[in-house]
């Protein structure tokens, strides 16, 4: 019934569940090897993490993220993105933060079926390391972004003079960057 575009095992290893190239989700049983279908995307689902209590999230090429019942195959469907969502982190608190190619970031609230929109990059947004309450962006202007999670604030971290090709926390308060030849030690609190 299709190609299947990848697999997530759950923490625990005994949930399964695929997606397939006809925008649908598939939960496998893995002690009889029958599965159940989960259906709404209407285009191809590009990630979905296994959650709690029996729920799953997962993103599609059709600008949207679903929230899974696997229980009963019900979902939320969470829209507000206008073109395709790169990735999904999941959060504390019943949230997630979503990026996309319309430039914006999202932090969804999974339980009230609401987000706020995080704006502040004028091209493609690269990439997005999150610790704590706090993430950091990049795209091809050559800044970081540095937002709060818990205020949506935003500040601009300048010096790299060639595109960010990666960020990696140290600990709460230092981080990495890098660039074609050149590696930068940030300090979070005195933004050097």
């Amino acid at each position: 019934n299709g190609v299947i575009r990848f697999v997530r095992w759950s923490n625990n290893k005994k949930l399964l569940i695929s997606a397939f190239n006809d925008n649908s989700l598939r939960l496998w049983n893995l002690k009889d090897g029958s599965s159940k279908v989960f259906e709404g995307h209407t285009e191809v689902v590009m990630g979905i993490h296994l959650l709690e209590n029996n729920k799953a999230l997962s993103w599609s090429n059709d600008n949207t993220l679903r929230l899974w019942n696997l229980e009963d195959g019900s979902s939320k469907l969470f829209e507000g993105h206008t073109e395709r969502i790169k990735e999904v982190h999941i959060l504390d608190d019943n949230k997630a933060l979503s990026w996309s190619m319309d430039r914006t970031i999202r932090i969804w609230d999974l339980k009230n079926e609401s987000s706020i929109v995080l704006q502040g990059h004028d091209s493609y947004i690269s990439g997005i390391q999150i610790l704590n309450n706090i993430a950091i962006s990049w795209d091809e202007s050559r800044e970081l972004k540095l937002w709060n999670l818990d205020d949506g604030t935003l500040e601009l971290l300048n010096g790299h003079k060639h595109d960010i090709y990666g960020v990696k926390f140290v600990n709460n308060n230092t981080f990495f960057a890098w660039e074609d030849t050149s590696l930068y030690i940030w300090n979070i609190i005195d933004k050097t």
